[in-house]
């Protein structure tokens, strides 16, 4: 990639993020522990799509791991990460890539933030970085297996007493950041001229509505929540007053403006530049407003002692004049804004928590939205869709599945272990040619790394939907039972993107069609319990017809409990090699994860 910048006729280098950093030092000490031999470089592919060179330091390979270092290199616009060691430890493991934060690295003690509470904060972008990246060394080197990936940074907590990472409720060390991977050298006012450059392309474009933002977090909110291109939006950072000021001079009739509530909410006090550095009156403000309308002393210390807007929000929801104080916070951005404009044109704004539970906005934003989108700005999105194939028979395939599936441009499934690909296989003919795309979807019980796998997975799909494609994520069975796409699924649909639901035959329904007998009848009752169900002694509780899943690694406990009932087991329905075991105790070890046990009431005994 390009190493300089000209910016006002000045040459200026190029530096890379913590993310980059950490990346690189990821990739070669995968690498050394792949070769078994020691590199001088390392190079990685950054989120543009260019090629990155770094340098190495403080390798140590080891026979089963390494680790090494990358020097944070800021470029001609240097932060107090600049000259930092950014280290990756690197281990095998059977499949899948875990990154987590080590010494250095702070821990998310609060809501609001890009990293769940109780995380290292090892931003969304780093962690794709990461592992696309050691997705593309595996391929290169033949390695199919997995990575475990420790990223420290050892002066990372001394250098975080000079960040705001300690205000923000981010203990321990300095959080791994970047979201193009590359540092841009930009000073104060060459920031300002090129808001101001690109105020006046959009002028030419549009003289009549412009689309503003202060970042990333405004335009992702544009396009997966408005449903807004955000190659329409002008990015300005914390420059809200002289952005303001060139758009009165230059004449625009009318102004979006879309922006978390940690920056917007600072208006409220007249505050026409956003940054910290500026001054932070957000909980006062928040709770100045809360007293006025009757906040009890405690609440008001409570909210004064709150890190992030998400939080301070929290603590008010359930008040009885929770909505009057959105109102007012409201009015008093909207006063400022008006004044600063000298009621030159209309503005209309909305502001937003990170979990887009808190949702302000001035009384004319939906209309001037409706208006941007019928000026032929609105993106339009694809769909995505969790699609059931069924228990393993390809003809059992509904024909709406198949129809969808055709009509897709992404198919979506599971890594798994033995069982790759099963949905893929059943799928086969219809979905030739498409591009596929599989994620990393752990059997674990860890919560947070589950819920982690969970958003990259969304995040990677929302990102071909904001490219209008159709997506089709592929579960065995139907997606309603017992589906891991229903958690991709809750949070695309959160997230405002266009979804549904096609459902497949459930694998409990294929397994009493194998049996040749009825699940239940007239007003019998039917459980579906999972057999990791750790109270087993209660299933005589449940009256009727019991339908255990995921029975394979419990079967003993479950033949144990089962014994002289009307029970009996289906590993794999409908599969070519599917099996049948009418008498459980004929059960002398485990069996395999798609394995059903149907257990018939004693008032109908047809297994």
């Amino acid at each position: 990639m390009k190493e300089f910048i000209v910016k006002n006729g000045k040459e200026m280098k190029y530096g890379y993020t913590t993310g980059s950093c950490a990346t690189a030092a990821t990739v070669a000490a995968a690498e050394m522990l792949l070769s078994g031999s020691k590199l001088v470089t390392a190079t990685i592919n950054l989120p543009s799509g260019e090629d990155a060179m770094f340098q190495l330091n403080n390798i140590e390979l080891m026979p089963d791991y390494c680790f090494c270092s990358v020097t944070k290199d800021g470029g001609d616009d240097p932060d107090v990460t600049h000259g930092a060691e950014i280290f990756a430890k690197v281990g095998l493991k059977d499949e899948g890539i875990e990154i987590v934060g080590g010494k250095g690295v702070g821990v998310v003690t609060t809501k609001g933030m890009r990293c769940p509470k109780g995380e290292h904060a090892i931003n969304p972008t780093p962690r794709k970085m990461i592992k696309e990246n050691l997705e593309l060394l595996g391929k290169r080197l033949g390695y199919s297996g997995g990575f475990f990936v420790e990223i420290s940074v050892p002066a990372g907590e001394e250098l975080a007493k000079h960040t705001y990472n300690p205000r923000l409720g981010i203990v321990g060390g300095i959080s791994i950041l970047g979201t193009t991977g590359i540092v841009e050298p930009m000073s104060e006012k060459a920031l300002v001229d090129t808001i101001k450059i690109m105020l006046d392309k959009k002028y030419e474009e549009n003289p009549e509505l412009v689309l503003i933002s202060p970042g990333n977090y405004g335009q992702e909110y544009c396009a997966n929540n408005l449903g807004l291109d955000i190659e329409k939006a002008v990015k300005i950072s914390n420059y809200i007053g002289e952005t303001l000021d060139y758009i009165k001079y230059k004449g625009f009739k009318k102004v979006l403006l879309v922006g978390h509530t940690g920056k917007l909410v600072k208006i409220a006090g007249g505050l026409m530049n956003t940054h910290s550095s500026y001054g932070d009156c957000r909980m006062e403000i928040i709770s100045a407003y809360a007293a006025l309308l009757g906040a009890e002393k405690n609440l008001i210390d409570k909210i004064l002692q709150c890190v992030t807007t998400d939080e301070a929000m929290d603590l008010l929801i359930d008040k009885p004049y929770y909505e009057e104080l959105k109102a007012k916070l409201v009015e008093r951005v909207k006063y400022h804004l008006d004044f600063r404009l000298k009621n030159s044109c209309e503005i209309q704004f909305t502001m937003f928590t990170t979990d887009k539970k808190h949702l302000m906005e001035s009384e004319g934003f939906k209309s001037m939205i409706e208006e941007f989108k019928n000026g032929d700005s609105c993106k339009e999105k694809g769909k995505f869709i969790a699609l059931g194939v069924g228990p393993g028979d390809p003809e059992l395939l509904t024909l709406k599945a198949v129809k969808t599936m055709e009509n897709a441009d992404v198919i979506a499934l599971p890594k798994s272990g033995a069982d790759i690909n099963i949905a893929l296989k059943i799928a086969g003919e219809f979905i030739k040619d498409k591009k596929i795309v599989e994620y990393d979807m752990p059997m674990s019980k860890d919560k947070a790394l589950l819920d982690r796998c969970h958003r990259e997975c969304a995040n990677d799909i929302e990102g071909f939907l904001d490219e209008g494609k159709a997506v089709v994520f592929l579960t065995l069975g139907d997606p309603c039972i017992y589906s891991t796409c229903m958690y991709v699924h809750r949070i695309i649909t959160k997230d405002g993107y266009n979804t549904s639901i096609v459902n497949g035959i459930p694998s409990f329904c294929a397994a009493a069609a194998s049996l040749n007998c009825s699940l239940c009848e007239k007003d019998e009752m039917l459980h579906i319990v999972p057999a990791t169900f750790t109270d087993l002694e209660n299933l005589d509780s449940l009256k009727g017809t019991k339908v255990l899943m995921k029975s394979g690694k419990t079967i003993m406990d479950v033949k144990e409990k089962l014994s002289g009932k009307s029970a009996a087991l289906v590993e794999r329905a409908t599969m070519s090699d599917e099996r049948i075991v009418k008498n459980l105790d004929e059960m002398t070890e485990p069996t395999g994860y798609f394995s059903i046990v149907v257990v018939h009431s004693d008032e109908r005994r047809e297994i």
